[in-house]
């Protein structure tokens, strides 16, 4: 971490006395012109389905299982004295994506590698995004404020919509996974050391049965380790299937999410959360974010599309079910 020095000694010690105090931090910004840092941000996803059948075996598994490492350097160009946000470059410095795709034919992996040395890749004619770059605007709640340069940045790279790139669970560079990459819930959510507070928050997942989330996040007091006071937030939300007063309207009939929760009965889901940052500088150190689900697809929905199937199978029709967890975690690096 980066110290800081304050021209007058008694605003200096007025700063720390708040920032002791529980409950308190500094409301300096936490970046300052000339900041750099480096971000690492892995993402895991597994997702298996598979049918069950009454008095018979379970089906092999198919599914995908994709995984995601992408190391950010970060350099603040300027800060907003009103708001305290800072205008970052952001430049990637490795991209490193692979896909496995099993079928119940064959199994099938993508790759792409992009670094400082090569870029690599089985699935033709993708850029090299190593050396890339960008900018955002971050509020001090890590919230992305502006994204500049992204677009020009895709039209010079020459990606479509239809590129590997993009597929909305690997893609790097849309304003979706600008969002993912950079902001952290720790912050954004607001919560005082040493205080519960309870949100509602959209849903992390498509294929999450839910209209959205009631996260609890917990803070601790916090502990000294040299200059920096770092508290550690935890979260765990529940699903809420009754559409809050004043959110987005339900999925379009053609978003798979609607398909989901018409269909799908949930019978598990588990989300949860941990992240670290510092009370004297209010920079993230590290957060993680897990998310577990198993969906069933039962069979009686599915003969209900052919009459004469319900008929012979009725609720013996069997179920198909789907399984999903994901892992994500934010770094950064010394």
């Amino acid at each position: 971490m980066m110290s800081r020095s304050y021209g007058f000694m008694g605003v200096g010690i007025g700063i720390l006395w708040l920032v002791l105090l529980p409950g308190c931090s500094t409301t300096a910004p936490p970046y300052q012109v000339g900041d750099v840092e480096r971000i690492r941000f892995t993402y895991e996803e597994n997702h298996w389905q598979w049918v069950e059948m009454p008095d018979k075996p379970p089906t092999k598994k198919d599914g995908r299982v994709i995984t995601k490492e992408i190391v950010m350097r970060r350099e603040v160009e300027s800060v907003n004295p009103n708001d305290n946000s800072a205008l970052m470059n952001v430049t990637l410095e490795k991209v490193d994506i692979n896909m496995k795709t099993v079928l119940p034919e064959k199994t099938r992996y993508s790759y792409y590698r992009s670094s400082a040395e090569e870029t690599n890749s089985n699935i033709p004619e993708l850029p090299k995004l190593a050396g890339t770059s960008y900018k955002i605007r971050l509020a001090p709640d890590t919230t992305v404020l502006e994204i500049i340069g992204l677009d020009e940045l895709c039209k010079q790279l020459e990606i479509k919509e239809d590129n590997f790139l993009l597929a909305p669970e690997v893609d790097v560079l849309t304003p979706k996974a600008v969002k993912q990459l950079q902001e952290r819930e720790c912050r954004q959510c607001g919560v005082k050391p040493g205080k519960t507070v309870k949100k509602l928050t959209h849903v992390p997942h498509m294929m999450i049965k839910a209209q959205a989330m009631n996260t609890t996040y917990t803070a601790d007091r916090g502990r000294m380790d040299g200059d920096a006071k770092w508290i550690t937030v935890t979260s765990a939300g529940e699903e809420v299937h009754t559409l809050p007063e004043g959110w987005d309207a339900p999925p379009d009939p053609t978003d798979g999410r609607l398909w989901i929760k018409n269909m799908f009965d949930m019978q598990k889901l588990d989300v949860t959360g941990k992240g670290e940052w510092d009370a004297n500088t209010g920079r993230v150190k590290s957060e993680q974010k897990h998310i577990s689900c198993l969906l069933v697809y039962l069979g009686s929905k599915i003969a209900s599309l052919n009459p004469q199937r319900l008929q012979n199978e009725g609720k013996d029709a069997g179920e198909i079910l789907a399984e999903i967890s994901v892992k994500q975690t934010f770094e950064a690096l010394p």
